[in-house]
């Protein structure tokens, strides 16, 4: 003999509850919290856990004829359970007029899914605290439909921040939401982001896996916790590094979707977002203030760029690409304008001090190496206090002041000497030139007059604090001479000393990108100097349009 079947429970039918239906409830209800079991029934119908819950509060959900308010509350054996007064349309707790619906920008509208671009400094759903237009207004406005979901965020499946433009993918039945979500709590949506960053990172490419929560002191921020945070996982790559290392264009991929996750995670690696008034912090690096202050950020860099998904109604696969906005174009535009540093030399006489000071009457920011030796052999300067430790008073006068003449003397009689003493002041002038241009890196140009550039293996490069060109004057030597005896008192031995301790005219000039001819009357060195500021002009305007084909190329934007 077999047992007796159990008795079967009653019928339940999610559609007759929904039309107002009273239903017994089911012996596997017995127990069961009241929010999860009528989420479980009616999630066939496109109905949410969330959703539920609203109900509850709202008091649209009977138990025994009673309104239950407590989502929580435990479900016994014969209770009647009846959904009434279900709310229609989407509360009004923040519904200000919609005067931007038709800026919105689409990407894909279908009967089940709608994927927009958000502008910056648009929030993305209602709440107590906002009183002012957000995304759901302008989609309302434009796609009423969305209503019948019922719920202040109708459609919402994702987020970003409010001064974080880009891609949302928004649902447009409760059906399609579920799917959706689900996707997204399962990780079955790629995400991807550009973001502008203060420095490069290094390595150029890694993964960050670092827990968040609450920040222990500042309540609105996140931060990575040491214990009792939810997994967050993003990965970084460099796709443009700034040469002089301030900044960097990086592809941000993230495998969850924590609040604020890629700020956070990129202030946790020392490199925050540019722009970012709540985790950027006070960022002191070296070389960056100046072009960072240039670049005006008014919001954190950050950009929603691409996302692919399955569709939540057939399952194919989905996948869009939003271009940088005009203001983050505009910043790279702005950040990419690099100082060009340019390096004056030549020979003794030959007129570079008159070049430089022709560009310096244009406004043009310079340095002299001569004016910053004088400086450093002044009583109680590095160069005076390095000397005077390992020469004692030899070079010094009756005022203990460095004799110029009587140390140039020596240097031109003992070459080992002359060697000695440059080893010891070339790297303060180094030290003084790479601060000068620091200092001068947010202006379009800025010049130093290095006589000794090519000598001291100051070559132009790629490397921070290089210069960018070497510009050569050229003066025939008997009229470079002839300058030398008349305005500095030169002999023939002196000039033949310090010609000796540079390069000859020839290789000098040679590796010079540009050469400034400054032979014959002086009365032409100004048109000159203009012409001279023509071409690095130009010459800055080639590099520009270089480096944003570049940048567009890279961002697929042209």
């Amino acid at each position: 003999m077999t047992a007796p079947s159990p008795p079967e429970s009653p019928a339940f039918f999610p559609a007759a509850l929904l039309a107002g239906a009273s239903l017994p409830l089911p012996t596997e209800a017995v127990g069961e919290r009241l929010d999860r079991f009528l989420a479980t029934v009616l999630k066939t119908e496109g109905v949410s856990r969330e959703k539920v819950k609203e109900w509850i509060k709202a008091g649209c959900v009977l138990l025994d004829g009673e309104p239950c308010r407590t989502p929580r509350q435990s479900l016994t054996r014969g209770m009647l359970l009846r959904l009434s007064n279900l709310p229609e349309i989407i509360p009004t707790t923040c519904a200000p007029a919609v005067d931007h619906a038709d800026a919105l920008r689409m990407l894909h509208v279908d009967d089940d899914i709608l994927v927009v671009e958000k502008p910056a400094g648009l929030t993305v759903h209602p709440a107590p605290s906002c009183r002012e237009e957000t995304l759901v207004h302008r989609l309302l406005a434009r796609y009423p439909d969305l209503a019948a979901m019922g719920t202040e965020r109708p459609g919402v499946v994702h987020r970003i921040d409010k001064d974080t433009s880009g891609l949302l993918v928004v649902a447009r039945h409760e059906k399609a939401r579920q799917t959706l979500a689900a996707a997204f709590e399962q990780r079955q949506v790629d995400k991807a982001y550009l973001a502008i960053c203060h420095g490069v990172p290094q390595p150029t490419q890694d993964r960050i896996d670092a827990p968040m929560g609450r920040h222990p002191t500042r309540k609105t921020c996140m931060a990575v916790v040491p214990k009792g945070g939810r997994p967050a996982v993003s990965e970084y790559r460099v796709l443009h590094a700034d040469p002089d290392g301030r900044w960097a264009l990086v592809l941000v991929v993230i495998h969850t979707g924590r609040t604020h996750q890629i700020r956070v995670h990129m202030r946790h690696i020392g490199h925050p977002l540019l722009g970012d008034g709540l985790y950027g912090g006070q960022v002191r690096r070296p070389g960056d203030l100046p072009a960072m202050r240039t670049a005006a950020a008014r919001r954190q860099m950050l950009h929603a760029w691409r996302t692919a998904f399955a569709h939540p109604a057939d399952g194919r696969r989905m996948a869009f690409l939003s271009p940088l906005p005009r203001e983050m174009r505009g910043t790279l535009l702005r950040l990419s304008r690099r100082c060009q540093r340019v390096i004056i030399t030549g020979l003794p006489g030959c007129g570079k001090s008159a070049v430089t000071a022709g560009l310096a009457d244009a406004g043009v920011p310079v340095f002299s190496a001569d004016a910053c030796v004088a400086e450093l052999y002044t009583p109680g300067a590095d160069g005076y206090s390095m000397l005077t430790r390992r020469y004692g008073d030899r070079f010094l006068d009756e005022n203990e002041r460095l004799d110029r003449r009587a140390l140039f003397a020596a240097m031109r009689e003992t070459p080992g000497l002359r060697q000695e003493v440059e080893a010891m002041i070339h790297p303060m002038v180094k030290t003084k030139l790479d601060a000068f241009w620091t200092a001068h890196a947010a202006c379009p140009l800025a010049v130093a007059e290095i006589p000794l550039a090519l000598e001291a293996g100051w070559e132009t490069g790629s490397a921070a604090g290089s210069a960018d060109l070497l510009v050569g004057v050229h003066c025939d030597r008997a009229e470079r001479h002839a300058r030398l005896r008349q305005s500095r008192g030169w002999n023939d031995a002196q000039i033949a000393a310090m010609e000796a301790w540079q390069w000859g005219e020839a290789a000098k000039l040679g590796r010079c990108h540009l050469v400034v001819d400054n032979t014959g009357a002086q009365d032409a060195l100004p048109g000159r100097v203009r012409a001279l500021r023509r071409t690095l002009a130009g010459l800055r305007a080639t590099r520009a349009r270089r480096e944003w084909r570049r940048l567009a190329l890279l961002l697929q934007t042209r």
